[in-house]
C-alpha cells in the first residue's frame, strides 16, 4: 500500500508540473508567461495577459491534467483516496514544479478538475463561479483603470491651463 501512495504521489505531481500556460505563451505567443501580468503560471494570468483565446485551452487542460491524475490515483490505489491524493499531487505540482524554479500557477483550475473527478456538481459550480469571478473583476478594474486614466489626463490640462494664465502659480507640474 505504501508503495502504491508513493507512485501515485509522483505520478500526480510529474502530471501536475506540465504547466498549459507556460507551453502555450512559449509556443503562440513566444512569452514566458511568469515574466506578465502576476508572474504566474495560470489560465488566470494567461486571460489577463494574452486574452481568452489562450486562457480558454489554458484552463481546460490544467483541469484536464489534474482529473487525469485523480483518475490515474483512483486506478492505482483502487479507492477514492487514490483520487484525493493523485488529484492534490497535480495541484502541488501545477503549483510547484521543480522545472520553474517551484513558480507555477495558484493551482484553481486543477484543483476544479479534482472536484470535477471528485464530486462533479461541486466542480462545476466552482469552475462557473471562477469565471464569473474573474469577469466581474476584469470589468471592474478596467473600468477604474480607465477612469483613472481619464481623471488624471484632464487635471493635468486644467493645471496647465491655469499655470498658463496665473504668474502666481506654482513651478512645479502635478502630472509629468
Amino acid at each position: 500500500m505504501f508503495f502504491k501512495i508513493i507512485l501515485t504521489i509522483i505520478i500526480g505531481y510529474l502530471l501536475g508540473c506540465i504547466s498549459a500556460a507556460y507551453l502555450i505563451g512559449k509556443k503562440f505567443g513566444h512569452i514566458d508567461i511568469r515574466q506578465y501580468g502576476s508572474g504566474n503560471a495560470g489560465a488566470t494570468n494567461m486571460l489577463r495577459t494574452m486574452g481568452i483565446k489562450y486562457a480558454a485551452p489554458t484552463l481546460i487542460l490544467d483541469m484536464l491534467k489534474a482529473a487525469a491524475a485523480a483518475l490515474l490515483g483512483w486506478l492505482i490505489m483502487g479507492s477514492r483516496w487514490g483520487i484525493a491524493i493523485g488529484g492534490y499531487a497535480a495541484v502541488l505540482g501545477h503549483t510547484f514544479p521543480f522545472y520553474m524554479d517551484f513558480k507555477g500557477g495558484k493551482g484553481v483550475a486543477a484543483i476544479c478538475g479534482v472536484l470535477m473527478v471528485l464530486n462533479p456538481l461541486l466542480g462545476i459550480i466552482l469552475l462557473v463561479l471562477g469565471i464569473l469571478a474573474n469577469l466581474i473583476v476584469k470589468n471592474i478594474f478596467s473600468r477604474i483603470h480607465n477612469r483613472h486614466i481619464c481623471g488624471r489626463n484632464m487635471l493635468y490640462h486644467i493645471c496647465q491651463r491655469r499655470r498658463a494664465h496665473n504668474s502666481f502659480s506654482p513651478g512645479w507640474p502635478l502630472y509629468r
